[in-house]
This record gives C-alpha cells, sequence and structure tokens, in this order.
C-alpha cells in the first residue's frame, strides 16, 4: 500500500517540472541521486476533496490557521512512495519527495500527510525535512495526535502508526495536563519509529526513576483494528 502525501498550491501558481525537482533535490540533498519517485509527482489542477481535509485541519492544534489556509489552495501535487509494506524508511523518503517538491514551488501552502490524516504548514514540513535525522524523526509530519475532553478527563489517539508497521496510542481519561499527555504520546511514538514494535504489555517506562507509565496491548476504545497501545496516564 503506497504512503501518500498531497502538497496544496494557490491559485495561480506554477506547478513545478521535472527540472526544477531535480534541482530542489540537488539544493537539499547534493550528495544523493534521487529517487525514480520524484519523476512520479504528479500536478493537479484541482484541490483536494474538503470533506477528506475539513476533519485534520479542525484537529490541527499545532496550526491555528490551518483550515483558513488549506481551503484556500485551488490546485495539489501528489507525492508517492509505492511501498508493499511502508515502514518509518518509506516515510523518511516520503519526506524528502515532499519536501523536495515544496523547495521547488515555494508558493506551496499546506502538506496533508494522508496515512496520519494529518495537516502542516508548507514551510514547516520544508524545515523539519531539513532538520531531519535517523534519531530525530519528524513525527509531527506523520501523525495525528488527537485530543479532546470529555467530562472533565482527556483523551488521546495517535493516526499513522499502523500503517508504518507500528502500533497506534490512545490515553483515556487521564487528568494530566493535555501538553504532558502530547508530550509523552509523542515519545512513545518516536521510541517505536526508532526501535519497532518492541513495547510489549505490562511494561513499565518512564522518563526518569520515579516516573513509570504502564503500557497496555487492548483493543481500541474508537473501533480502530488491532491491538493499540494503551497507556495509563
Amino acid at each position: 500500500m503506497p504512503l501518500i502525501a498531497f502538497v496544496t498550491l494557490p491559485p495561480d501558481a506554477r506547478a513545478p517540472g521535472r527540472d526544477d525537482l531535480h534541482a530542489a533535490w540537488a539544493r537539499l540533498w547534493p550528495q544523493e541521486q534521487p529517487p525514480a519517485e520524484l519523476d512520479a509527482v504528479a500536478h493537479i489542477p484541482a484541490p483536494v476533496p474538503w470533506s477528506d481535509l475539513e476533519g485534520p485541519t479542525g484537529c490541527a492544534w499545532h496550526w491555528p490557521q490551518a483550515a483558513d489556509v488549506v481551503r484556500a489552495h485551488a490546485s495539489h501535487l501528489i507525492v508517492a512512495v509505492a511501498d508493499a509494506e511502508p515502514d518509518v524508511k518509506s516515510a523518511v523518503q516520503l519526506t524528502r519527495l515532499v519536501a523536495a517538491a515544496i523547495e521547488a514551488c515555494p508558493a506551496a501552502t499546506a502538506v496533508y500527510w494522508g496515512a496520519g490524516t494529518t495537516v502542516s504548514p508548507a514551510d514547516r514540513f520544508l524545515a523539519t525535512a531539513r532538520d531531519m535525522t535517523p534519531e530525530e524523526l519528524p513525527l509531527l509530519s506523520w501523525i495525528e495526535f488527537r485530543v479532546f475532553g470529555d467530562a472533565g478527563a482527556t483523551s488521546l489517539f495517535t493516526t499513522g502508526l499502523a500503517p508504518l508497521g507500528l502500533m497506534e496510542i490512545e490515553i483515556r481519561g487521564s487528568k494530566r495536563e493535555v501538553d504532558h499527555l502530547i508530550e509523552r504520546a509523542y515519545d512513545f511514538a518516536h521510541y517505536q519509529a526508532l526501535r519497532g514494535r518492541v513495547l510489549r504489555h505490562g511494561d513499565t517506562i518512564g522518563a526518569s526513576a520515579e516516573e513509570r507509565i504502564a503500557i497496555r496491548h487492548t483493543p481500541s476504545a474508537w473501533d480502530r483494528p488491532g491491538q493499540v497501545l494503551t497507556l495509563d496516564l
């Protein structure tokens, strides 16, 4: 199943051609040959359906202007990595391809990462792609951390880990601060992205000797397929 991202373009933006994309790749990663997928970047002279974007933009707590910016786009680029079983390496490759598309088209406004149903400002996506290292992955570009409250408690779930062969994360009905929950979910997601599916049911883990977070493998509280990592916070 391919990993796909969509780069939104404003009205009158000039879509990059093959030479533009290859020149952009050479500026970003001059020591590496451009992959074949770069030649498959396609311009679609129509917007991404708003029905696909309304939810992700409405939940983009890290980008309050997302809905207004994304709604104004007039066309988009489709960028894909066609791996049969995508993993973190596939996501890294797609990140570089998307970054080259943005570098080749400075008018680009946003990136919609389909597997994670997450949106990012184009300039921020490009900056995090430049800064990406094997030990520092741009998870906010790949994964949605959806937060919502109910009856005085906060819950969180991720979307975007399962398409990379990892376990989605859920936190249910916590009384902890929202920022703390996001930080911990991010840490556990990044740990998985670096090391794979190594967090076992019944494990405890924490950022300090005093912190012990219990990990459980459970069915999703939100009717999603498969087992998820439930963090007791």
